[in-house]
């Protein structure tokens, strides 16, 4: 998973906030 500015605040944002709750 290549860690880019937009994509990370989208992507990482959603997955981010579901897996860590």
């Amino acid at each position: 998973a290549k860690r880019l500015f937009i994509p990370q605040l989208g992507t990482r944002g959603i997955f981010g906030l579901a897996t860590e709750g």
